[in-house]
């Protein structure tokens, strides 16, 4: 009997032995993955900003994103300068990016390079190269050759204006939502630069002016309206001992980029019934343009309209996607964007093909009904905390994504905005707020240019 109950005790004493062993290596690990966790977090709050700035006499700014484990270097120069700066014919400052790198790759080693690398938007115009660090002066050296007066022939030149067409006739010509686009923006900005086409019209391609090409790149493209962005395995000390060894075409100096046209935002309503021949479903085009609430922080001003923008555009409380689509069929399909025009204005744009039976003027209707009711009602906070957690758990997963920061960088640099970082974008993020949102909400109802296109209706 006393064996019986020895070897008992001996069992549960090996079980809790066992127990405990197994406990104290799970405690222990979860521990290591705390502290992991803790860990990336401080490396992502880090590594995610590693953006180095490096004066220069000749450029606006030059950045530096250092990547080590990359196997070249990418650089970028961007002219703060694009179509909106354009006093001649619409897409002349396209044309100019293209004779600007042609005029850098002329010779048969960089034939491959002529009909790329290069774009240009409304705010900005860029030029992009990529080699290994063994190239980079040389790389560089291209880059800022692209300010130097063209050397190239004539004929040549004039030869150019056919690739735009090309480009046209591939790009747009049989893109029926391109016509319609282009003529809401004219309605939504008269007589403004925004207005302006970056590609052009054939007619205007068809008899660009070389004379006034050789004037709009001498005033688009100063060196010291330039941002350089390299990126890549380039340390710092390589990348200042390239700079040291270029050759400028002439002296520059920085120059503050040309701040961004205002548009003209008063109460007016410009709807209209059109017919798109190529176009293959009834469609509507609702366009808002509003001035936007004063806001000085960068990274808070985009935050909250990303936010706002992602609560309108889902199917949770406070969205449109319930009441126009799945809770009541009055859209089949929809589109909707929110996004800044400049730093003091906000363009709301919404394109739906209708459900059976439903009308373009019904689903325009139930639209403004919609979206007005949500305006005077406000965003549930909750719907605003589950936005937040998305957009947090996408800002904590940067670090996977290598391109981020560069593609932040850009963007910024493009749209002749101010550059901030993972840690600015995060702050900002939880410094948004219900109340912040609407606010921001309360905005988009008030008075603005709204331009209605409803396209073949049945």
């Amino acid at each position: 009997m006393e064996n019986k109950y020895t070897l008992k005790v001996f069992l549960v004493f090996v079980f809790l032995f066992k127990f405990c062993n197994v406990f104290f290596k799970f405690l222990k690990s979860a521990i290591l993955s705390l502290a992991a966790a803790v860990s990336t977090q401080a490396v992502s709050e880090t590594a995610a900003d590693l953006v180095s700035t490096i004066q220069h006499p000749n450029f606006q700014h030059i950045y530096l994103i250092t990547d080590p484990d990359a196997r070249s270097f990418e650089a970028r120069l961007i002219f703060q300068n694009g179509e909106l700066d354009n006093p001649y014919a619409e897409g002349l400052a396209h044309y100019v990016e293209h004779l600007a790198w042609l005029n850098v790759t002329q010779s048969k080693d960089f034939e491959a390079l002529r009909h790329s690398n290069a774009w240009t938007n409304l705010n900005s115009t860029a030029y992009v190269t990529h080699s290994s660090e063994t190239w980079l002066t040389k790389e560089l050296q291209r880059l800022v050759e692209v300010t130097a007066p063209f050397t190239l022939a004539k004929s040549f030149m004039l030869q150019e204006r056919d690739i735009i067409l090309r480009e046209y006739e591939a790009n747009v010509a049989e893109n029926p939502y391109f016509e319609i686009e282009q003529n809401i923006t004219k309605a939504l900005y008269p007589s403004s630069p925004w207005a302006r086409s970056v590609l052009g019209s054939p007619t205007e391609i068809e008899d660009f002016s070389l004379i006034n090409a050789k004037k709009l790149h001498r005033k688009s493209h100063e060196l010291g309206n330039a941002v350089l962005i390299v990126t890549g395995n380039i340390s710092k000390t390589t990348l200042q001992k390239a700079l040291r060894n270029l050759n400028f075409p002439k002296p520059a100096a920085p120059i503050a980029p040309t701040p961004l046209p205002t548009p003209e935002v008063a109460n007016k309503r410009v709807a209209a019934d059109i017919h798109v021949a190529r176009l293959g479903s009834p469609t509507l085009f609702y366009r808002k343009l509003i001035k936007r609430p004063p806001c000085s922080d960068a990274a808070f001003c985009d935050q909250t309209v990303r936010v706002l923008r992602a609560a309108l555009d889902s199917s949770l409380p406070g969205g449109i996607a319930g009441p126009l689509r799945f809770d009541n069929f009055f859209a089949r399909s929809f589109w909707f964007d929110l996004r800044a025009i400049g730093s003091k204005h906000l363009l709301i744009e919404f394109t739906a093909e209708p459900d059976l039976n439903i009308s373009l003027s019904k689903l325009e209707t139930e639209f403004t009904k919609v979206f007005n009711e949500i305006v005077q009602q406000g965003i549930p906070e909750k719907t605003i905390k589950q936005i937040k957690k998305r957009f947090q758990g996408h800002l904590n997963d940067v670090l996977k994504r290598k391109n981020y920061r560069k593609n932040l960088l850009i963007d910024r640099v493009s749209n002749r905005q101010p550059y901030y970082g993972l840690t600015a974008e995060r702050r900002a993020l939880r410094s948004v707020t219900a109340q912040k949102i609407n606010d921001l909400l309360t905005a988009l109802g008030q008075s603005g240019r709204t331009v209605i296109y409803r396209a073949n209706e049945l």
